[in-house]
């Protein structure tokens, strides 16, 4: 796509950006003495909390990004690699709601490729050939292992690899250079943080086999081989790939992986921001979309800290660079 197209679009956002939550709205949700206070902190930014609920709250915000996305994007499905995982989250909660019986409405996330009505009707039919080729192996493969044997934890796995996989295979259909980077560093950051959870837990190779991801930017059989000796070799063997500040990051916390999880999770946000001026291109919108995701995360992070008892402190810790 020409993309002079996007100029419009990026004017928008650039518009739209005035109202993302700054360090300072941050600091105040922090401090807020109650949960109900940092709804209302949230509201004086324009986010709907008419619901008086978090889960309702966050979701009305999803809602307001991607309708603003529909809205102006010159192509929505150009960013089908950002979107993929609540296809493959979706098919999880329709396929353990169908097994075990249970509501599971509430669970669904939009946008989404793949209508929840064709999820439905595979596993209802037990027929996934009309799923999209990047979802039908892992969708029956997670199928039998629930339906079959209760193995959820493989169910899980296996449907999460496929996610990753989807994500760089819509990225390079995307024909954007930088969705395909995007998509590397999503994918990359993923493959890290599985190796480092696995790493530290001592989980056996074959699940790590099958959790990690293929990524252009890293070898995984040396990832894996690292992860099976323990959390200071890998972080010695990501050192050496293009990821080595996510070492650091994992040292700096060490023994705890807090460091290297908050790496994980700004990862692609930090890339996506050296674009975000960017007037000719998708790169301001996707730096957008993932500033608004991870500021969204930031609220459920605060929220739910501050409802659990944590101090400010802690919480620190854990809130997301959103922008």
């Amino acid at each position: 796509m020409d993309n002079m197209n996007y100029v419009t679009a990026v004017a928008r956002i650039r518009a739209n950006e005035n109202y993302l939550l700054q360090r300072a709205d941050i600091d105040r949700l922090i401090t807020a003495k109650t949960p109900g206070d940092a709804l209302r902190v949230l509201a004086d930014k324009g986010w709907n909390t008419e619901s008086g609920d978090l889960n309702g709250t966050l979701r009305a915000e999803n809602d307001r990004l991607w309708s603003l996305i529909r809205e102006c994007a010159p192509d929505f499905g150009a960013f089908s690699a950002l979107i993929v995982e609540n296809d493959f989250h979706n098919y999880k909660a329709v396929l353990k709601g169908t097994v075990t019986g249970t509501d599971y409405d509430g669970l669904l996330l939009s946008p989404c490729i793949t209508p929840v009505s064709e999820l439905k009707k595979a596993v209802s039919e037990r027929s996934f050939e009309h799923l999209p080729s990047y979802m039908r192996e892992a969708a029956s493969e997670a199928f039998d292992a629930l339906a079959h044997t209760g193995d959820g934890q493989f169910a899980d796995i296996r449907l999460d690899r496929a996610m990753l996989e989807a994500t760089l295979e819509l990225a390079e259909g995307s024909g954007e250079d930088f969705m395909k980077k995007l998509a590397e560093i999503i994918v990359a950051a993923a493959d890290l943080r599985i190796a480092a959870r696995g790493a530290k837990t001592k989980k056996p190779r074959q699940l790590l086999e099958l959790a990690i991801a293929p990524c252009p930017t890293l070898e995984k059989q040396a990832l894996l081989a690292a992860a099976l000796q323990g959390t200071d070799i890998l972080a010695e063997h990501i050192e050496h790939t293009p990821y080595a500040e996510a070492a650091a990051a994992m040292r700096e916390t060490a023994p705890s992986l807090a460091g290297l999880e908050k790496w994980c999770d700004n990862a692609a946000v930090s890339y996506a921001a050296e674009y975000r001026y960017d007037p000719f291109g998708i790169a301001a919108l996707a730096a957008f979309i993932l500033s608004k995701r991870n500021e969204i995360k930031t609220a459920r992070i605060v929220i739910s800290a501050k409802r659990a008892g944590i101090g400010e402190e802690e919480i620190r810790g854990h809130v997301r660079k959103t922008g």
